[in-house]
Parts: structure tokens; sequence; C-alpha cells
């Protein structure tokens, strides 16, 4: 079996991961914060379009999940406990939050029918609760939630959930090179079922939401990190992504010079979102392997990008809700004030008071309640094995819910 090499991050601390983490949040943060920008002059629609393809930090967020997951997984082969230690932290780090956060939505505000809007959800709640909210999506709403929808952005924690519960058996079942054909074959395979769904009228919203149609970009990251495991291919592959992913920003940018991007209904549902995904693994591949001092490292391992990482998983919880009460409070009425003609800077403006509300949010939680589960990740260490021996795994993976400490080891992923 290849030995991990010094371009395997599972051996090294790598802070820019945390800032590839920290883009993906900012990323979405910009599109949702922007959805109700009004297009009036040409700066207000360059401006609309270019923050409105900001949905396209989700596809980053499965990416780097798809490397740091598959990397501790690999790394965690011929442990002892392979499933109770990886479940048992993942668990510790995502519920918490995640169930108080609902907890408290369907209790103080659908119930209450605090917003006025979402009462009707007190009856479909069991799809959060199951994980399975991506799956009403697309065929019980057969549209894209409303801006005021709390939970709207979960049906990407949803796919991360499904994604656990089956990746770690593959892992620990197939070879890596067994391993390393399945992701092509997924890769290949996810634009085909989206072009599947297309062609039996399936709700334009399944190829966006659907587990089986995003598995792409878990699977690039994945490819990532048997690459980067395999001292062999490590040098070469890691360049190689790099090459492919600058080839993908370029055909990505070029669509959207001529379209836009949009989260689905063209370019998008058929090959987009795995060109895009590939541009992304470029990304990642340029950050997991950035020497130090280099321009990369510099870039992605700024302090404020790390920051924004380290609290990504509740800064992407909490941002729908605060903009959703903050903007009416700022702009009465949703009536958004030019100045010079144009609303870019009122819009800016709320953009970040959104999101310096949403980080003072997140640290909180962070400080106050999270940190209190993972003191339990102690009852769920890693043991050493030939292959890992020595390696400091935390609470760090490649979604919002892998914010941890800066410094991200890719071996820390569980």
């Amino acid at each position: 079996m290849a030995e991990p090499t010094e371009f395997h991050p599972a051996r090294r601390h790598v802070p820019a991961l945390d800032g590839v983490r920290g883009l993906a949040i900012l990323a979405v943060m910009a599109f949702h914060f922007t959805l109700r920008m009004p297009d009036v002059t040409f700066g207000d629609r360059l401006t609309h379009r270019v923050l409105g393809a900001g949905w396209a930090g989700v596809d980053l967020f499965f990416v780097l999940s798809g490397l740091l997951i598959t990397t501790v997984l690999l790394d965690a082969k011929g442990a002892p406990h392979y499933y109770r230690t990886f479940y048992g932290r993942r668990a510790l780090r995502i519920f918490p939050l995640y169930y108080g956060f609902l907890a408290a939505y369907f209790l103080l505000v659908v119930r209450q029918g605090t917003t006025g809007n979402d009462h009707y959800l007190w009856h479909e709640q069991g799809w959060w609760w199951s994980y399975l909210d991506n799956w009403w999506l697309a065929f019980v709403r057969r549209t894209e939630p409303p801006n005021y929808f709390w939970t709207g952005p979960f049906w990407s924690l949803a796919v991360e959930e499904q994604f656990y519960l089956v990746w770690p058996t593959l892992v620990l079942l197939l070879t890596r090179r067994r391993l390393a054909v399945l992701c092509g074959a997924i890769i290949i395979g996810a634009p085909l079922f989206r072009l599947w769904l297309q062609a039996h009228h399936a709700a334009p919203i399944a190829s966006y939401a659907l587990t089986p149609a995003r598995l792409d970009s878990l699977a690039v990251g994945a490819l990532l990190a048997i690459v980067l495991a395999d001292h062999r291919l490590a040098h070469v592959g890691s360049r190689i992504f790099i090459g492919l992913g600058v080839m993908a920003a370029a055909i990505t940018v070029a669509v959207f010079h001529a379209h836009g991007l949009w989260t689905y209904g063209g370019w998008e549902e058929g090959p987009g979102y795995t060109i895009i995904a590939i541009a992304w693994g470029g990304l990642v591949a340029a950050g997991a392997t950035a020497a130090r001092g280099t321009i990369a490292a510099r870039v992605l391992g700024a302090r404020w990008l790390r920051a924004l990482g380290k609290y990504s998983y509740a800064m992407y919880v909490f941002h729908v809700p605060i903009w959703a009460h903050v903007r009416p409070l700022v702009f009465p009425g949703n009536r958004v004030p030019a100045v010079f003609g144009s609303h870019i800077l009122p819009s800016l403006a709320l953009g970040l008071l959104c999101g310096l509300l949403t980080f003072a949010a997140a640290f909180a939680s962070w400080h106050l309640y999270e940190k209190q589960f993972l003191k339990l990740k102690r009852y769920f260490a890693y043991e050493p094995t030939m292959r890992g021996a020595g390696r400091d795994v935390s609470n760090v993976d490649g979604s919002p819910a892998g914010a941890g400490a800066p410094g991200t080891a890719i071996a820390r992923a569980g």
C-alpha cells in the first residue's frame, strides 16, 4: 500500500484550507444577502450578477468535504473502532447545533407563526429531523425555498449527511485504485443523472438538491484525497488537478460572461456543476499543497479568511435568519434606497452588517455552546495505526460543519 508523502496534507498543518472554507461561506452569504438587490442600473445588474454566482460556494464546500473526509477515512483504515470513531466525532460536531437550531425554529417560529409565512412547515418538519429536506425540495415543494425560509440552505447539509452514511463503508471495502475508479464513475455519472432528471420532467430544483445529482463535487474532492495519499502520484497529480481546475475555471468564466451562473435551469444542470467542481478542485489542490511563504499559502492562509472558516458551520446555519430579520428593519417595506442612482452601496452595506452579525452569532455559538460538546471527542479518539501513528486528529472537515481550530490538518477531518 502506498504511503503518504510530504504532499499529503494529513502529515502537516494546512492553514490555507481553513481559508478555502472561509471563501466558501463568504460566497454563499454574498449570494443570499443580495437576493433582493434591485437591478436598476448597469452597475446594479453587474454587481448582482457577480455576487449572485456565490451559490457555487456550496460546491466548494462539497469538494473540500470530499477531500478531507476521504483522507481521514483512508488514514483510519485498519484502526480499531473505525465506524464508532468516525460517526461519534461527526455527531458531536454536527448534531448539537443542527438539532438545537431546528428545535428553536419549529417551536418558537413555525409553531407560533412568528414570520407569518411558514406555519405550514409544522407538519413537514420530519424531513429536516431526518436530514431528508433536499428530497422534500425536489419532490414535495418542487421549487426553491422562499427568501424568508430559515432552513433553506440546509439541503446541502442533508446531501453531506447522506454521503457520510455510505462513504465510510466504500472506503473501508475498496482498494484505493477501485475507489479512484468509483470517483471517476461518479464524476461522469452525476451529470448524466441530472440530464435524466430533465428528460423525465423532474422539478428543476431536483438537479440542484438531490444527493445523486451532486455527488460529483464530493467525488472530485475524494479523488484528490486518493491522489495526495500516494507518493507516486501526489506531486504530478496535484499539478494535474490545478491545471484542470484552471481550464474548468476558464470555461466557467466564459459561460458566466455569456449567460451568467444560476442555481439551476440551464448549463449548470448538465455539465455545469461538474465543471465548477473541477475548478474548485484546482483551488483546493493548490491550497492543500501550498508551500509556506508562497502566494497561495499567504492569500488562502490570511487570518481573516481562516477565522471565517473556523466559524463557517454556525455562520451557514445563522446567516439566512439574520438576513431575514435585519433587512426589513434596515429597509422598511423592503425598499432599498438609491445612492447616486445606484443600489450597490446600500445593498453592500446591508450585506456587511448581516455578515458581521452572523460572525458574532457564530463566534458566540462556538465558544458558549458547540465547544462544550466537542470536549466529548476524547471518548472517540483515533487510535494510531502503522500509517497514521502520531497524527493529530480533531474536528475539521470540508463542509460548513467542519469548522475547527485554525491550522487545519487533513488528517484531522474526523
